[in-house]
């Protein structure tokens, strides 16, 4: 009755009355051990049913009552020493004692030594001692458990009868038998053994049965093997399929759900180290993360579970370069040790992912303990390893890495000994033909090649060449990592055209270097390194060939500062890989060769790249919307989500969004005339930006210095060559100009605020002096000379710098009486944007004044600017009664950002600070606090035409971000503001209201209707008549214009 309908009260009168019938029942009577038998059977189904020991105990001592009375040739002996067997296995999984296992074996195999060969219940008791066996394997990790594993697993199968429903099971432990020893012995036969039995018993399970997801499961597991193993996409794509297939199918309420989420996740996470589809990345962290939300803390897979979405944060890492994710898979490797007890199979791997993370961090940080750690865990993983583990493989070559690394860091010799010695004995024991063979074989390469370097071996240089063939050779064209490879091997065959001065050589590592820059597999990240190591071969290559490499970067520049990442983390990877030095260099090999306007194109593509970013998400895009408009609606959407979270530091939900936008754009460049969609501009395009005068861009590195001269977009742009401005001047007149600054507690907040003790001012001002004098006579005056040279004498002029120009006061080198009215652009596009925004926009002339004289007392020490309110009255003489105003307690910061997105004109009066360590945290200080830039990117305005920005540092860029345009009033300008006035440092409160009447009244003078485009010449008419009322030059030197 219990076993129909599993009713615990059947069950209790079963024991009840089977314990009553023992009572009364002599010894001797031949149904005495049946009955033992039958009352232990009841108490384990309670057992079972409830889950209490104390059952179980009984249960095992019925059993032995019902042996003590029973001779071998009884047909009850082997059934009750085959249950025996069953309990002290069922015992061990809750006391995890070793007696109880071997206690089981020892039961199980009386019962089968007893069981006659025809005996319908052999291939169940076989089956039973396999699973014994298995168990006994998981808690020791000897070979022959496991062998003992396969072996009774393979005979239950074998005499079990045809059309038994148990074969199911008997196939799918078998099978997951044979993977287990296959991960122990790396035998292909045991693998491919292992999928042909759970093949079999997915072929002979019926729909709907319940052990049919567990089945697809270990068949996702042995296809993840299988392609481990041969580097087959297809077997990775079958395990997708199963883990797919087990996940979709199993209960929700099963209690291995959770291993079906994890084994999905580890497919997915395989899928993208294979492939490189970020997609796939994302997925296995979804499937991981949701495995561990179903698992329970003291659950024994947690600890593997937590590793495996380290690992999945650590491509992460590698893919995105974001410290986070790195912190993260450390985290979460830590954790999985803590849970992983002492002995557990899982350390091994543990200690070489907790190495490998330690790895990334010491490359990104180069912090010597990171090292050490290195050091220690991959020591510690080949300890955990018994001889002849397959793994043993990657953790000879995770050593020979470390000390490559080590020796990288620490220069000594023996460290590259070591590592060559570690990556030999990995290739010793690695099968021919395994896919982790070209991995090892470039390791060696690079030490081969380090040794060579320091020693100038020859034959370590063909020990070198040979590895680097090898890894190049036995890499499939797929594979994400062939591109690097490829490098190693091109940098081998320079070195040997340097020995032997064979041309062949040279030819060789082009054609190499050429393919790999040119890969679609490899990440941005590695794609960008190629391609700058191909730039840096100039002695070897053609300037015409080293421009393909900077091409080859230029073109995977907007994907390695990914849209799913934050705008912080992008600025990092600029700093990282040092994007704005090989932009000035591809700028001066383009140069060299008289391609000017490709120079153009190339120093546009490097300024203000994350400003651009957040540009194109509010393009409207009104020809695509036009021909495709199913496309530009949902263009549209993904890139207004986007928008709204770009400035965010945890960029985690656009991850999603990003790759959306990535395909959809793929998409709409195969529509017929959209094959350019989004791509950067061409200099057709960006000539546009002098089409109101010209444009000056600037650019040095350690080869040259250049200006680049956009006259009109009628004419052929002029390249000059500026030889008295190399790196070293520059970076020399930079300090002096620190200095001066310095000097005069310029960067002081308290200068607004007239509280200014100046140190040494006579000094301060010669440097000052010096520093203007060198802008003019090294780089203005020889431009206003090409200027005139070409007819242009007056009038309207930009300076488009780059690099460390983004730091000096070029508009002030001039003269007083110089005829020329000088703006600044972030970049070309942005000039060009703000010409036709205003072309085709017609809005209202209303002015919003801000101005806070003093901030809350909570805010601390923020100086009294006693001229502000003079100064928001001047500005609104000019407007009367289309001016608003907000000053003192008004000016909170809420209500500034309601008014920024509806007042055409504005003019913002207070404190500004420029956070050097956190650009997007730099914000103009208000009544309640500070208005952060990262705030102000995000909004898209529309109908804004002009800022004044009456601050301290709101033209101050980052000196780390140079080309970025990090203030105040380029964020002004991104935001959607046509023009913009700012300060490059501190500006003193006397000058506020003197500098805005100046400009208002400039921008007034036709019918009152004020003009964006004059407010350029109304500030060169303020400055000027600042310098002739004897301003001091640290004090008019400050105020530029951006913008039309």
């Amino acid at each position: 009755m219990y076993e129909d309908v599993g009713n615990l009260k059947d069950l209790e009168a079963s024991i009840k009355y089977l314990q009553a019938a023992v009572d009364i029942t002599s010894e001797g009577h031949p149904g005495y051990p049946s009955m033992w038998k039958n009352l232990a059977f009841s108490y384990h189904s309670k057992f079972e049913k409830m889950g209490d020991l104390k059952d179980l105990n009984v249960a095992i001592e019925n059993c032995f009552k019902a042996a003590s009375g029973i001779s071998e040739d009884n047909p009850e002996f082997p059934a009750i020493y085959h249950f025996l067997g069953v309990c002290y296995r069922d015992l061990f999984k809750s006391t995890e004692n070793p007696g109880d296992l071997e206690a089981s074996v020892k039961y199980s195999l009386v019962a089968i030594n007893t069981t006659p060969w025809y005996h319908p219940s052999l291939s169940s008791r076989y089956q039973s001692l396999g699973l014994t066996y298995h168990h006994l394997f998981g808690l020791t990790g000897k070979l022959e458990d496991l062998d003992a594993t396969v072996k009774y697993c393979l005979a239950a199968v074998n005499v079990a009868p045809a059309g038994s429903p148990h074969l199911i099971f008997m196939y799918q432990t078998l099978g997951s038998s044979y993977n287990d020893r296959y991960r122990r012995l790396g035998e292909v036969s045991d693998l491919e053994a292992a999928i042909n039995r759970l093949q079999t018993a997915e072929a002979i399970t019926p729909k709907g049965h319940p052990d049919l997801p567990k089945i697809h499961q270990i068949l996702g597991v042995s296809y993840n093997d299988m392609f481990d193993r041969k580097a087959d996409l297809e077997d990775l794509d079958g395990a997708i399929r199963y883990h797919t297939l087990a996940v979709e199918t199993i209960q929700k309420e099963h209690p291995d759900v959770a291993f079906m989420y994890h084994g999905l996740g580890v497919s997915y996470g395989q899928r993208f180290r294979r492939t490189g589809n970020f997609t796939d990345l994302e997925a296995s962290i979804k499937y991981f993360q949701a495995a561990i939300e179903m698992t329970s803390r003291d659950h024994p897979a947690l600890s593997h579970m937590q590793q495996s979405l380290g690992g999945s944060y650590l491509g992460r890492y590698d893919r995105l370069g974001d410290m986070k994710d790195l912190e993260t898979a450390i985290s979460y490797y830590l954790t999985s040790m803590e849970l992983a007890p002492k002995g557990h199979p899982l350390l091994s791997s543990l200690h070489t992912s907790l190495g490998a993370s330690y790895g990334h961090r010491f490359r990104r940080l180069g912090r010597l303990d990171d090292l050490d750690a290195v050091g220690n865990h991959f020591l510690a993983a080949v300890m955990e390893t018994p001889e002849g583990h397959p793994k043993l493989s990657d953790l000879y070559h995770n050593l020979g890495l470390y000390y490559h690394d080590k020796f990288d860091k620490l220069g000594e010799p023996s460290d590259l000994e070591d590592s060559i010695k570690y990556c030999l004995k990995a290739i010793g024991v690695t099968p021919q033909g395994h896919p982790d063979l070209p991995s090892i074989y470039q390791t060696l390469g690079a030490s081969y090649h380090e040794k060579y370097e320091n020693l100038g071996n020859t034959e370590d240089l063909e020990e070198a060449f040979k590895s680097y063939l090898a890894a190049v050779n036995e890499t499939p064209e797929t594979h994400p990592a062939l591109p690097e490879r490829q490098t190693g091997l091109a940098q081998s065959y320079i070195h040997r055209y340097n020995s032997s001065q064979n041309t062949d050589d040279l030819n060789e590592a082009y054609k190499l270097f050429k393919s790999a820059c040119q890969s679609q597999i490899a990440s941005p990240p590695q794609l960008w390194d190629i391609s700058v190591a191909f730039t840096q071969q100039k002695k070897h290559f053609t300037i015409n060939q080293i421009l393909e490499g900077y091409k080859a970067a230029l073109n995977i520049l907007p994907s390695l500062l990914w849209l799913g990442s934050s705008i912080g983390n992008r600025h990092e990877t600029l700093v990282l890989k040092d994007v704005p030095d090989v932009i000035s260099k591809a700028v001066s090999s383009a140069l060299q060769v008289s391609e000017i306007q490709l120079a153009v194109t190339f120093l546009e593509q490097g300024l203000s790249t994350t400003y651009k970013q957040i540009l194109q998400l509010r393009n409207d895009h009104k020809t695509l919307e036009s021909h495709f408009p199913v496309l530009s609606q949902r263009l549209n959407e993904i890139s207004v989500q986007l928008n709204s979270t770009s400035h965010s530091d945890q960029p985690v939900d656009t991850h999603s969004l990003a790759h959306e936008r990535e395909q959809l754009i793929s998409t709409i460049r195969q529509k017929p005339g959209f094959e350019d969609f989004l791509f950067p501009p061409n200099y057709s395009r960006l000539c546009l930006a002098a089409e109101h005068g010209p444009v000056v861009m600037l650019s040095c590195n350690n080869v040259q210095t250049d200006a680049i001269i956009i006259l009109s977009p009628s004419v052929p742009p002029v390249h000059i060559l500026l030889d008295n401005a190399s790196v070293s001047t520059i970076a020399g007149y930079m300090e002096k100009l620190r200095n001066a600054l310095n000097g005069f507690l310029i960067h002081s907040r308290e200068f607004r605020a007239g509280r200014l003790h100046r140190i040494d001012e006579t000094s301060s001002d010669r440097l000052l002096q010096s520093v203007v004098s060198w802008l003019w006579t090294s780089i203005v005056k020889p431009v206003f000379n090409i200027l005139n040279q070409n007819g242009i004498t007056h009038g309207r002029l930009w300076w488009c710098p780059s690099g460390p120009f983004t730091y000096f006061p070029l508009h002030a080198a001039a003269p007083v009486d110089n005829p020329f009215i000088q703006s600044y652009t972030p970049t070309l596009d942005t000039l060009i944007n703000a010409n036709e925004k205003n072309a085709s926009i017609k809005i209202s002339d209303i002015m919003t004044t801000v101005g806070v004289v003093k901030t809350s007392t909570s805010l601390g020490s923020w100086g009294v600017l006693p001229s502000v309110e003079k100064e928001l009255n001047t500005v609104a003489a000019f407007f009367g009664d289309k001016s608003n105003r907000l000053q003192d307690s008004q000016a909170t910061r809420e209500s500034v950002l309601e008014v920024i997105q509806s007042s055409p004109w504005l003019h913002l009066a207070c404190h500004g600070h420029q956070d050097l360590g956190q650009p997007l945290k730099s914000g103009l200080v208000l009544y309640d606090g500070k208005l952060e830039l990262g705030q102000i990117l995000d909004l898209n305005l529309s109908y804004a035409k002009f800022v004044y920005l009456s601050a301290c540092e709101t033209a101050m860029g980052d000196t780390a971000l140079m080309n970025e345009a990090m203030h105040l009033a380029g964020g002004f300008l991104a935001a959607g503001f046509q023009g913009a006035i700012g300060t490059l440092w501190s500006m003193a409160d006397i000058h506020g209201p003197k500098v805005a009447e100046v400009v208002y009244k400039t921008i007034t003078e036709e019918e009152n209707i004020p003009d964006v485009k004059m407010t350029a010449k109304g500030l060169h008419l303020a400055i000027q008549n600042l310098r002739k009322d004897g301003a001091p030059l640290h004090q008019w030197m400050p105020f530029v214009h951006l913008g039309i």
